[in-house]
């Protein structure tokens, strides 16, 4: 855990699966419109640990991964699940279809709306 929170306060964010113990730094990421969490301030291991034990089910299924990212605008770091794709059309697609806001290119570090 306190190699995610290290990783974290360095980088702003970042996306890991679990399930393979990787950091993902490709692919088109894709909130699975639940299992959000918002902690006041810069996150901690208690934080990441709680997360785990709360959506450990979802983060344990192909493709879905943990993410993080802190926002400087309102001083809150967002814990939440993500679905990766490689293909850029599937996950506009299903991003769509659960009517989520953008989706994130890991690859170049940038938010795509889509609303």
């Amino acid at each position: 855990m306190k190699m995610l929170v290290n990783y974290i306060k360095a980088n702003g964010g970042m996306t890991y699966n679990l399930k393979n113990n990787e950091m993902l730094k490709s692919g088109y990421m894709v909130g699975n419109g639940k299992n959000e969490m918002i902690i006041p301030g810069k996150v901690n291991e208690r934080n990441i640990l709680e997360y785990i034990q709360a959506y450990g089910s979802d983060l344990m299924k192909d493709n879905h991964n943990f993410g993080a990212w802190y926002n400087e605008a309102d001083g809150q770091t967002y814990l939440d699940t993500s679905i990766s794709f490689n293909d850029y059309n599937e996950a506009v697609a299903f991003a769509k279809a659960n009517d989520e806001i953008a989706i994130f290119d890991l690859s170049t570090l940038t938010e795509i709306r889509l609303k």
